[in-house]
């Protein structure tokens, strides 16, 4: 639990904009990767960018960052306005560009 009447706790700006103004700018998301073009396991730190396919939002605009992958699955942070389940997303990796689609 969190007592918001006791000051300076890890996250206290996060819980506190989450509270007061009823928005977070980010959130974790699951993305299922292109099952030919997944890449090996390990950390990520790639951009995520909106696919040319997308169904709004302007194409190769950045929307997160990749945090962690493994096999057809990965993690990655991106910025409200959240894109929609199944919407195609490209993630830029040091060798290659990865699609993946959103899953939650």
């Amino acid at each position: 639990a969190v007592d918001f009447d006791k000051g300076c706790y890890l996250g206290q700006e996060v819980v506190a904009r989450a509270q007061h103004r009823g928005a977070v700018k980010r959130a974790l998301c699951h993305l299922r990767l292109a099952a030919a073009t997944a890449p090996a396991s390990g950390p990520g730190h790639a951009p995520v960018n909106a696919a040319p396919a997308a169904p709004a939002g302007e194409p190769g605009a950045r929307l997160g960052q990749l945090v962690q992958r493994a096999g057809a699955h990965a993690l990655a942070v991106l910025k409200a306005p959240f894109p929609a389940a199944q919407t195609p997303v490209e993630i830029g990796l040091s060798t290659e560009t990865v699609t993946a689609f959103v899953l939650s």
